[in-house]
């Protein structure tokens, strides 16, 4: 795994996926630090993005960002009908 653009804080693996810390997910999608965790703990709850986490040490943990947008989006339509 190789960084993409060390500024950023985005790895890009083998594949050419794309995983980033929780930094990353805050300044892309505007989002406050406890929201972030909010929604990746949701997020991991899910089995169907088990394998969208890597927990490499204590304060380094990467999420699939690809998957955390399709996560953002499947929320969101569920949550369609609140608006």
């Amino acid at each position: 795994m190789s960084k993409k653009n060390p500024k950023l804080k985005i790895y890009e693996d083998d594949t050419g996926v794309v995983w980033v810390r929780n930094p990353e997910l805050q300044r892309r999608f505007s989002l406050c630090r406890t929201t972030v965790y909010i929604l990746l703990e949701e997020m991991r709850n899910m089995p169907k993005y088990c394998q969208s986490f890597l927990d490499l040490s204590y304060t380094l943990r990467l999420v699939k960002l690809v998957d955390f947008e399709k996560f953002l989006k499947e929320r969101s339509e569920k949550k369609a009908w609140l608006r």
